[in-house]
């Protein structure tokens, strides 16, 4: 008899939805072991049970993060306000020439108006790594040269019904997208089946 699965509702497995709700399993940089990353209350925190490391993510110094400064100036020639947003890793002052006459100026004030990622998420986790940890994911492995990766053992679980399933049915009522849509093409194709498996059971095994 063909095993059956039936899907989940979509976003179920949103990068997002998954740090604030539940966790995220990264490498600890202390040895080859899971760290658990989370998000309260807007502060991502990182903690590892086996060493004990815990830390709350910085944003000044990320690695992935790029800082939006806003430089405001009053020329002390003509008299001639004018801002500037400028990407930068540094708050340092820097001189701007006046966009009327060019005279060079000292900004009167500089204020930090955003920080984020330098790209998308998604851009990370085909990588294999989570952009606010800045560290790879627990479980990860590849297939055909493409990375695969769970957030946690929920979403391994997950991967490993929809995988062995023969037959994948959508949720009864109605959806335009389901859990699945966002899956590499190499996850859903039946000839990759075996290899996938046996490299989840291993993923299995770590945790």
């Amino acid at each position: 008899m063909p095993k059956r699965f039936t899907d989940l509702t979509p976003y179920q497995f949103d990068y997002y939805q998954i740090l604030r709700h539940e966790e995220i399993l990264v490498t600890c940089k202390n040895g080859d072991h899971p760290a658990y990353l989370t998000e309260r209350n807007g502060e991502k925190m990182l903690f590892c049970p086996t060493c004990a490391y815990r830390n709350q993510i910085q944003l000044e110094n990320h690695p992935h993060i790029v800082h939006t400064f806003r430089y405001r100036f009053t020329c002390k020639n003509c008299g001639k306000y004018h801002r500037h947003d400028e990407t930068s890793r540094s708050t340092l002052a820097k001189s701007r020439p006046c966009p009327a006459c060019r005279q060079e100026n000292q900004p009167f004030t500089v204020e930090k108006v955003t920080s984020q990622l330098a790209h998308p998420v998604a851009s990370y986790l085909k990588r294999g790594i989570d952009p606010w940890a800045a560290r790879p994911l627990y479980f990860q492995d590849s297939i055909r040269g493409e990375v695969f990766f769970a957030y946690n053992r929920r979403h391994l679980t997950y991967l490993k019904k929809y995988i062995e399933a023969d037959l994948r049915e959508r949720p009864i009522f109605p959806v335009a997208k389901t859990a699945a849509h966002t899956l590499p093409k190499s996850l859903k194709q039946a000839k990759n089946r075996p290899q996938l498996l046996q490299k989840i059971a291993k993923l299995e095994r770590k945790l």
